[in-house]
């Protein structure tokens, strides 16, 4: 009797699980779990690099050191890996230049970052006076 009761409360739990997640679908991430999960962490840094990079190389930002400064959104959609989608501002250390960055990163099985698709922009440069 008792097992029977334990079997009807975790299929009732399942259900409710399975109704609020769904495989395939992007969840929300806060900017605390994102900090908090090395995999997402990964690749808001390696997405944020690579747009920054580019940024220099295209002359539209001064040659200096770029880091995520903002999250403004992050979400994660569980596949054969991790895609995980993020909109972000990336700063200068003096905070003088701002791109705003959306970009999507998968991460395959073996943990291996690959920058799907982006879009940026200069939102403040640094002040030449």
């Amino acid at each position: 009797m008792k097992s029977s009761f334990f079997l009807l409360c975790l299929a009732i739990f399942g259900c409710f699980v399975g109704l609020s997640y769904q495989a395939g679908e992007y969840n929300r991430l806060s900017s605390a779990d994102v900090k908090a999960d090395s995999n997402a962490l990964g690749a808001l840094n390696y997405g944020a690099q690579i747009i920054a990079a580019e940024a220099i190389e295209n002359r539209r930002v001064k040659d200096y050191i770029y880091s995520v400064s903002d999250i403004i959104s992050a979400k994660v959609q569980t596949v054969a890996g991790r895609n995980y989608q993020f909109e972000c501002q990336i700063s200068d250390a003096k905070g003088g230049t701002i791109l705003e960055g959306v970009y999507t990163v998968y991460q395959n099985l073996n943990g291996r970052y690959t920058l799907n698709e982006y879009d940026y922009q200069v939102v403040q440069k640094e002040s030449f006076y």
